[in-house]
């Protein structure tokens, strides 16, 4: 990841059964950036160490429903818990589109008490930030692509790199056909 606009995003829906008191951890990884073109690959050992360190979070935290361990990674291969957001997140609707489960769902099981669900990926899917600057040419694809899928925000107001809203491009099982998608489309390669 370039350090400007990456974030690792994992999603988590914490679980802790009362009767035995495991602790029952959900887990769902989305790279989510300003841009696609980062050159990043994750290695095994950075995502197991990203998967130690939510499994201490949640089990520190005595923490029932979702919640978001948001992460950077440098340049060079440096790992640093950005945040931990408790609650459902705008960004974690990628859910909606990729896998057999929604955050609003997971967060009432957990509050209720039922055991959560198996998460199943559904299909391959790119999460795109959208800035105010981009939104005449967001608008041009919003006519063109049928496999994306658009949420905007109200009154962000007249910042140019305010978020505009998300874009969720989805279909196939090919990750470099996605980017290279949008990266054909040239939004995210100009910056204000």
């Amino acid at each position: 990841f370039k350090e400007k606009g990456m974030n690792l995003f994992m999603k988590i829906t914490s679980d802790i059964n009362k009767k035995n008191e495991e602790e029952n951890i959900k887990a769902t990884f989305f790279v989510i950036t300003d841009g696609v073109d980062n050159g990043y690959y994750m290695s095994t050992d950075m995502l197991k160490e990203m998967q130690r360190i939510v499994k201490s979070v949640a089990a520190s935290l005595e923490y029932r429903g979702v919640f978001s361990v948001n992460f950077y990674v440098t340049s060079t291969g440096t790992l640093y818990v950005k945040n931990i957001e408790p609650g459902l997140t705008s960004i974690a609707n990628i859910y909606d589109v990729t896998a057999n489960v929604n955050q609003y769902e997971e967060q009432l099981r957990s509050a209720v008490g039922m055991p959560l669900h198996v998460i199943t990926p559904l299909q391959i899917g790119l999460l795109m930030v959208v800035r105010n600057y981009q939104s005449r040419a967001i608008q041009r694809q919003w006519l063109l692509k049928n496999n994306w899928q658009f949420r905007f925000f109200n009154d962000v107001g007249d910042d140019d790199q305010a978020i505009l809203g998300f874009v969720w491009v989805t279909g196939g099982d090919n990750l470099a056909a996605l980017k290279n998608q949008v990266d054909d489309t040239e939004v995210w390669n100009d910056q204000a």
